[in-house]
Formats: structure tokens, sequence, C-alpha cells
């Protein structure tokens, strides 16, 4: 009987607790207790009952009484002095916790209202807690939220589908994890007790449902059954552990892909996990499970035999990939089984069979390199030229020489390979030759080499197109390719003719120069003149002009100042007839004479006239002397300085005198005369 009255007790203080008069109640309740546990008597057991009827057909249901209806609000007319009160949307939930807001977004079905005081004395209002899903997370069912408020605290209720009953009271311990610099609100833990014992809830069925992130571990404590999370570092390594130990377990019921999961989730790394991946590689390879058992050994790593056993499931799908004629695998798995067993051997066989294959479908480079991994391989050798041979002929065919080629010098002796290539250039060279294509042709004669007339075909290609580019005034593109050709026909011929119309064109030029007349200077128009000049050496009268231009070019530079004799051929004027010369100038004493020079460039002979020379007599023995070392080849002139400077080596004759000497070689005549006015005119001649 104590028993019934003592669940009957606790469903009015159920009922009551969020009633009005609760505590009334509560007094009410424990002073017939007393009464009844002083003296055992029916009456007041059924007084009890009754006092127990009345109370609850006075207060209702608690759910009736605490909870309003969808879409109602709760009035509070209390407001914070720093936050206040905000009526959120149906769509999100804000709560304030250590002055930061946290906003969650779901769907609602049902609407209730209510408020939270003084978490850590901060107050939010609060509308729409019923959701069917928080955080995000899955598998909860029929969640909701109730608020009883306190001075003190916030009491929340969570129901979970699993529990058949839960009791209103449950107290509720929130944590807070700190993740990308943010306060997060990760999962709630909850005190969950039931009418008649204490519930055990499996933290394994949280992990399995997925309820909770990776980095969290929920605890479930056997003796408070109390579902905590933790989550310092401590709580890491705590899951880690935890993850740990369930992998040992699974290990040693051999369920080892749960154990490979959850060494993996533990991160551990090393012979555990190794000892997983060695025993679930056993195990396929018992199933004859070969990619599988080759996975799995190749993750075990050094673990015992792991890397042995590897080889060997390679060398077991090679085996079968070899029975099926799938060979391609074969190679590969045989490749990586390396010197297990006869491997290699075996490696180079199915290379060979493969390179067959290729050659009954003309995948003639397949097989080149399908022989050639054959080594020597039976056979191998003579199928790899054949291969070589087919694959550079194909090559041919489709216009890649330059492949063909490379094919052809791997198997030189083999059949007709040496000539194959060089045959095929000169042919294609032949047909551009006749199509007027003459670059291309020359290309192809060029690889063609030594055979037949290839290198005769070469300088006729370039000679046909030079020609061609000359007609079409291309003058530049036509020397390239006649420079190419030399001594082929008459390129020569027309080159230097080519070359001494140019030179002929730079001395007219330096002509001017030296008159003053031309655009260029005289040292430029000098330069250009040689180097064309040089081009054409020996072509009809070159060598004559390239001398005459150097002559010139040396008595402009001697005399060129005043400084030097006295004299100066600046701005003169120069004409050639053959090896002749003839210089003209004005002012050569600078004065108002002239000079009329010829030199024979043949013997270095010269005449020279000086007329208008301001002056009784010309005995100016520094312009004589100057004249005669630059139109011969006398370079000594001290004994003529001496002779020109005595009177009596000068004869008078009527209204001038003359001066005549033999001097090396030469025999110099100088006869002067009056021109009236002051001034007289001089001749000099010196012949041989």
């Amino acid at each position: 009987m104590r028993g019934i009255l003592i669940n009957c007790l606790k469903f009015v203080w159920r009922q009551s607790e969020f009633a009005f008069f609760g505590a009334l109640t509560t007094v009410g309740a424990l002073f017939i207790l007393y009464l009844f546990l002083e003296e055992k008597n029916e009456t007041r057991i059924a007084l009890l009952l009754l006092f127990a009827v009345l109370l609850l057909s006075c207060q209702g249901s608690p759910n009736e009484v605490s909870q309003p209806k969808p879409n109602d609000v709760v009035e509070n007319n209390e407001k914070p002095d720093d936050i206040g009160q905000e009526h959120v949307s149906s769509a999100e939930i804000s709560f304030v916790l250590d002055r930061d807001i946290y906003i969650f977004k779901n769907d609602f079905p049902e609407l209730y209202t209510a408020s939270i005081r003084d978490i850590n004395n901060t107050i939010s209002y609060v509308q729409n807690w019923k959701f069917s899903d928080v955080l995000n997370t899955t598998n909860f069912t029929n969640i909701q939220w109730s608020v009883s408020q306190s001075t003190n605290n916030a009491k929340l209720v969570l129901f979970q589908g699993k529990c058949t009953t839960v009791q209103y009271n449950a107290d509720v311990m929130l944590e807070f994890y700190i993740q990308n610099g943010a306060k997060v609100p990760l999962v709630w833990g909850a005190k969950i007790v039931t009418d008649k014992e204490t519930s055990r809830v499996s933290a394994q069925d949280f992990l399995d449902q997925g309820m909770y992130w990776d980095e969290a571990v929920v605890m479930a404590d056997t003796t408070l059954s109390c579902l905590m999370l933790l989550m310092s570092e401590d709580a890491m390594q705590s899951a880690a552990l935890y993850y740990e130990t369930l992998a040992d377990e699974f290990m040693q019921n051999k369920d080892y892909d749960n154990a490979i999961v959850y060494y993996e989730k533990a991160n551990v790394v090393g012979e555990k996990l190794f000892a997983a991946y060695y025993a679930k590689a056993e195990e396929f390879l018992a199933l004859d499970d070969l990619n599988n058992a080759c996975t799995y050994f190749s993750r075990a790593g050094n673990y015992k035999d792991s890397f042995v056993r590897l080889l060997e499931v390679y060398y077991k799908l090679g085996q079968k990939n070899e029975k099926d004629n799938d060979y391609i695998a074969a190679i590969y798995n045989y490749s990586m089984a390396g010197d297990y067993s006869d491997a290699r051997a075996k490696y180079k066989h199915c290379n060979y069979k493969q390179g067959e294959l290729y050659m009954n479908n003309k995948q003639y480079l397949d097989a080149v390199i399908c022989f050639e991994s054959a080594a020597n391989y039976v056979g191998a050798a003579e199928k790899y030229q054949e291969a070589c041979y087919l694959y550079a002929d194909q090559q041919l065919l489709i216009g890649s020489t330059e492949t063909a080629a490379i094919y052809f010098s791997k198997i030189q002796d083999y059949k007709d390979a040496a000539v194959r290539i060089v045959r095929y250039h000169y042919e294609k060279g032949t047909d551009y030759f006749s199509s007027k294509e003459y670059i291309i042709a020359a290309e192809h004669f060029v690889l063609a080499e030594t055979y037949s007339d290839a290198c005769t075909m070469v300088s006729e290609c370039y000679y046909c197109y030079g020609k061609q580019q000359f007609e079409l005034n291309y003058i530049s593109v036509a020397i390239e390719y006649l420079s190419k050709c030399r001594g082929y026909k008459d390129t020569d011929d027309i080159l230097l003719g080519y070359y001494y119309g140019e030179a002929q064109k730079a001395y007219a030029l330096l002509l001017t120069a030296y008159s003053g007349k031309g655009n260029s200077s005289v040292r430029d128009a000098y330069e250009d003149a040689i180097d064309i000049l040089v081009l054409c050496e020996g072509y009809e009268d070159s060598t004559t002009l390239i001398k005459i231009v150097e002559k010139t070019y040396y008595v402009w530079q001697e005399m060129q100042f005043q400084s030097n004799y006295a004299a100066t051929l600046y701005n003169m004027i120069v004409s050639c007839s053959g090896s002749i010369i003839s210089i003209e100038k004005s002012g050569f004493l600078g004065g108002y004479d002239n000079l009329s020079l010829t030199y024979n460039l043949s013997n270095n002979t010269f005449s020279a006239e000086l007329t208008n020379v301001l002056g009784r007599t010309f005995r100016d023995e520094r312009v004589i002397c100057a004249l005669i070392t630059l139109f011969t080849d006398i370079k000594d002139v001290t004994d003529l300085k001496n002779q020109l400077s005595k009177q009596n080596s000068w004869i008078a004759s009527n209204e001038g005198e003359s001066f005549s000497i033999k001097y090396g070689g030469y025999n110099i005549v100088i006869q002067t005369m009056k021109a009236g006015y002051g001034h007289v005119d001089c001749i000099i001649k010196v012949e041989k």
C-alpha cells in the first residue's frame, strides 16, 4: 500500500509542478502521508485518494496549464536594460549566451512560446521552440523544449525517441565548443529518467547514428545514465582512445572492416592499423579477391612480410591475366611483381604475345614497344625489326618523314631500311621540283643526302629559285639562294655581274661625295664602295676600280687640310677613265688658283697644272714634293727639296723659269710663266 501511495505522490508532484498551487498541494500531500503512516486504516487511505483526485480536478493536466496553444504569445512586460525582448520569426531560434548571438534555422510544425532567464545574466526572448532537427543532427524524433522560469536557472526537457517515458523535470547540461573562432552549441546532453528505472543509452548507438561530430565523443555512464559531451583536447584524446578500444575489440572478434574504420577514426598509424590491413588482405586472398588483397597488402606497409605478400599477389594477378589472355594487365602485374619467382621471364613472354597481337592489328608502334620490352626473349629481336620497318613505312605514307627516318635508322641493316628514307626524300624532291616548288624540293634533296644526284639537285633548286627571284626583282632573296650554289653553272657570273653593277653605283656615289654634293660622307661612301667591290673582285675592271677608290681616298685624306702641305683637296672633282684619274680643285693653295691633275694609275706618273697662282714665281717645294709622294712611289724627297730650294737649280726663260731633274727613276720637269696681274702658272710633269 505504501508503494502505491508513493507512486501517487510522484504523480501528484509531476502534475503540480507547473501549477500555481504546487507548493500548497505538496504540503497537503505530505501531511496526509504523515497521518497515513501513523495509523493504518482504510478510511485514511480513501481520504488520501479522494484528496489527490480533487487536486487533479482543480489543476488540470500540466500540458494544458503550462503550454500555450500554437500561435499564442506569452506576455512578458519585463525588459532587460541592455538587450530587451526580441521577437523571432517562425523560421529561426535566437538566444544570447555570453553576449554572443546564435541563430539556427529550421522548419517548425508547431509553435510554442517561452522565455529563458538568467543564463549568464542575459535574457533572450524565444519563440517557436518545437522543431524536429537540432544542429543538423539526425535520428532525433519528437524533440520538444519546455522552459521552467526561475531566477537562477533555465530547465530544458529533451524527449528522445528511443526512450518510452521521459520526465519533464530532467536537468539539462549545455556545453559549448569553440570552432573556427566562434562559439558553437555543439550538442545537448541530458539525464534521462523513466518511471521504473534508470535508462541506459549506448554511446555506440549515438555514434553509429551520426548524431555528433566526429571530433566529439559521447560517453555512456552506466551508473548515472548521463550522456556527456567532452569538448577539450583531453576529450579528443578520450575520443581517440574510445575508438581505438572499439577497434581492438573488433580485431579480437576478427571484424577487420570495423577495426580499420575505428583505427582510422582514432588516427592510429602504426602496427595496429597495419595488422588490420594485413589481416583484411589475408581474408581477401583466401576469397581469391586478388585486387583487394593487393590493395590491403600495400596499405600494410612493412608489417611482417606484407611487401613479399604484395609481390606474391601481383604475381598471382599476372598469372590470372595471362590465363585470360589479358596480356596488358599481365604485363603490368608481372612488372609490379619484380623479382618474385619467374615474374621477369613471364613479363617478357607477355610482352612478346601482346606484341604479336598488336602486329596483327597493325598497331606497329605499340608492337615496337612490346618487342623492345621483351628484350632477349626468343624471336623478339626479329619481331622488333619487322615492327620498326612496318611502322616507319606507315609513317612515310602519312608524311611523317622525321618519325619514319628515326625508326628506319634503328634498323639500318634490316632489309632496305638504310635507303628507304633517302629514296623517299629524293622522289618527293623530284615531284616538288617538277611543280617549281624549288625550296621544298631542295629540303627533300638535302635529306636524300648521297642518294643518286641529290646534291646536284639541291644546287639546281637554289639556282632556279634565285633566277626566279631576280626576275621578280626580289634581289636580296635571289642573292641569298644563288650564294648557296656558287660555282654551279653561271651562278658566279650572275652574282658578280650584279655586284659589279652595284659597285659602279657605289663608286659614282663616292666621286660625288668628293665634290661635297652627295648625301653621304666621303668616309661612308668609300666604305660602301669597297665592301661591294670586294664581292666582285676580278670581274671586268673591278680590280682597277678598287685601286682607284683606294688611291683617291688616300690622296683626299692626305691633302684634305691646308695644315698638311699648305694645300687642300677638299671638295675636289674626281673622274676616271680606265686607269686614268682626273682631279680638279679650285683654291688648291687657298687663293684663286686652280689645280688640274691627271694621274696614270698603271705607272704612277702624273701631270699637274697650277694656274693663276699669286706671286712672281712658284717654287713651293712643300706642295711639289707632296704631289710627287702622293702620285708616285717616291717616298724620300729630302734631296729633291734641297734642289728645289737652290736658285741655280732654276733656269730662266723668257718670262718664266724651269726646273728639271732625274729623281727616283722619274723625270721631273717644272715650268712656270707669268700670267699677269702678279700671278703665274705652273706645269709639273712626272714621267718614267
